[in-house]
This record gives C-alpha cells, structure tokens and sequence, in this order.
C-alpha cells in the first residue's frame, strides 16, 4: 500500500503538472494531461483492491490472497478431459 500511495502522488503531481503547461499530443489535438490521468486513477484503483483485500484477510473473510494458480487449473482441466 505504500508503493500505490507513493505512485499515487506522484502520476497525480506529474498529470497536474501537465495541465498547467498545456502541452496537446502530437498525433491528436487533446491535451496531454487528459490521456495521462489514467495514471491516479489506476493507482487508486489498485489501492483500492489492496485495501479490499486486506479487510478480508483481516475479518477472516478470507485465509488467502486467492492468488490463481494457472498451472494447477490447467492440469486439473487436462485430467478432466482424459477421464471423459
């Protein structure tokens, strides 16, 4: 949560500071500022899961991060197919 936190601060001052000098894209007339504020927000997002998650771990919601373990998924899909 810190590293979102410190990110956070800093996407939100560097797309504040692109707003006061104006700068437009080159390919398109909006400015830059508009398609750099995907940055904080994203982080915020992110901060929000996080944040999410630790409430479950910490109520007992849940006993793990439920982190997907493809490999695992994959073979128990592959063996599936064989017994049929």
């Amino acid at each position: 949560l810190v590293y979102v936190g410190f990110i956070l601060v800093g996407s939100m001052e560097y797309v504040l500071k692109m707003k006061q000098v104006g700068i437009e894209l080159e390919d398109m007339s909006i400015e830059r500022w508009q398609v750099l504020a995907v940055m904080p927000l994203g982080m915020a997002l992110t901060g929000f899961r996080f944040l999410q998650i630790l409430y479950d771990l910490a109520t007992g919601r849940a006993d793990s991060l439920r982190l997907a373990d493809e490999a695992a998924e994959a073979m128990g899909l592959k063996a599936e197919e064989q017994t049929q």
